[in-house]
């Protein structure tokens, strides 16, 4: 998918549009997305830990507020690293070597974009039993939860206002905001899913390129080394060669001198 602005210029280009954190700390645009990577994939172990907790006796306001942010930060950072391969996926004139390493960092994108969707659903079926219990332990069992987070009975929305029963309104208040709010992330993900997989449908056949250009460099770097030996080899038999004949011609000059010199004496 293009992006206005880019995709016209080369990868030098790209560089130079980087993010000002990038500029300050001297990364390249890979190291800034690896970085965030990171981040976002120990962001999503935390979130999985407190996920854990949610609907049981653990599920504590201290757990909720490590949770929020944490997520927050998540979908931010997932947003920011889409927003950076879509850049890279469209400059020009990359080298084989980053086209690989674009590769690999679309690929570790999608495992945590996976995860962290994956950890979203949990979050929004736990949090829909948690109002539907609440409702039903205040006596209301003909109002239900549905998939954006909606109260519904009988088909039609139901304001928290209007309930007659004792409820817990402000509980359910804040689960149906929480579920609103999954159910919107749960959409943006999805998105930015799609979005990737349209960058590597486009990248598919420059990467296969860029892999046998840099099989065949390497086989190239690995016969260079060969040839290299051969020729080193060759050379130390061409000088112990050389060595040889010119002990010779010394013996040789030397007995020539010894004969001269005795028979001269004799003389």
């Amino acid at each position: 998918m293009a992006l206005g602005g880019f995709g016209e210029g080369s990868f030098k280009g790209f560089e130079e549009s980087r993010n000002k954190e990038a500029i300050v700390e001297g990364l390249t645009p890979e190291q800034v997305i690896s970085r965030k990577l990171q981040q976002a994939s120990r962001n999503v172990l935390q979130i999985k830990k407190c996920t854990d907790l949610i609907g049981t006796s653990m599920d504590t306001q201290e757990n909720r507020n490590k949770l929020k942010p944490c997520e927050e930060e998540t979908q931010q950072l997932i947003k920011d690293i889409n927003t950076s391969l879509k850049r890279m996926s469209n400059a020009l004139d990359k080298t084989p070597a980053i086209k690989l390493q674009e590769r690999r960092l679309k690929e570790g994108f999608h495992e945590v974009l996976n995860d962290f969707n994956d950890l979203k659903k949990v979050m929004k079926i736990k949090t829909r039993d948690i109002i539907r219990n609440s409702l039903q332990k205040s006596g209301v069992f003909d109002i239900d939860v549905d998939e954006t987070g909606m109260l519904k009975k009988d088909g039609q929305e139901v304001q928290l206002q209007t309930m007659q029963a004792k409820v817990d309104l402000d509980l359910i208040r804040d689960r149906e905001a929480e579920l609103k709010q999954l159910e919107q992330d749960i959409q943006d993900i999805a998105c930015i899913f799609r979005d990737l997989n349209e960058m590597v449908v486009e990248q598919g056949e420059d990467i296969s390129k860029a892999e046998e250009n840099i099989d065949a460099a390497v086989v190239h770097i690995e016969d260079a080394k060969q040839e290299l030996v051969v020729a080193v080899h060759y050379q130390k038999k061409s000088r112990r060669k050389m060595f040889i004949v010119a002990a010779v011609v010394v013996v040789l000059i030397i007995i020539v001198i010894v004969v001269v010199v005795i028979t001269t004496i004799k003389k």
